[in-house]
């Protein structure tokens, strides 16, 4: 049995009592429909219905579109899902690329060079955007370690070489991410 009241979850009673009866009262394809985070490349109110209703999807990754068709999705699928929904985007480098109109921050070299602060800078200014679009989830901090210079995804998008360093970015990061509620 997972004790709810420990990390990673830290739920008091009320809350532990809303998950109990959730899922005591979900069906089994409710259950199922829980595990996918899906794309979304079709904008209409249809789309999200049939997601919602059919589907029952525990999360969306949000591609396209303009940020008022992102806010509008979004906003759909958390009043008519059961159960809250995650709502993910990329935003290890800004908003700018999840997000029309959002921020492009910088790239991770560009926030290691930094250090820690700015890594949370960074994250407080995506998240805070993020969340004004109504995304409560992102793929960030990428934490991989550079060991090879050659390697053209990692060297573009890791904080940089140094394993503490990346650690200690990684981690401002998350708490830059978690001050507006971003899991």
């Amino acid at each position: 049995m997972v004790d709810l009241r420990k990390k990673p979850f830290n739920l008091n009673d009320e809350q532990i009592e809303w998950v109990e009866t959730t899922l005591q009262n979900m069906t089994l394809e409710e259950k199922i429909g829980q595990l996918f985070i899906c794309m979304n490349y079709i904008h209409t109110e249809d789309a999200d219905k049939r997601m919602v209703e059919k589907f029952h999807v525990g999360g969306i990754r949000w591609q396209g579109g303009t940020l008022k068709e992102q806010y509008e999705q979004n906003k759909y699928y958390q009043q008519h899902s059961k159960i809250p929904v995650l709502i993910a985007a990329n935003l290890e480098a800004g908003a700018e690329k999840s997000i029309h109109g959002g921020t492009l921050l910088a790239t991770g070299p560009a926030m290691g060079a930094g250090g820690p602060e700015v890594a949370r800078l960074m994250a407080d200014k995506a998240a805070e955007e993020a969340v004004a679009a109504g995304i409560n989830w992102t793929f960030a901090p990428i934490t991989d370690v550079v060991y090879n210079w050659r390697n053209t995804i990692v060297n573009n998008r890791a904080f940089g070489c140094d394993p503490d360093e990346v650690i200690a970015c990684s981690k401002a990061y998350m708490e830059g991410a978690y001050k507006h509620g971003i899991a």
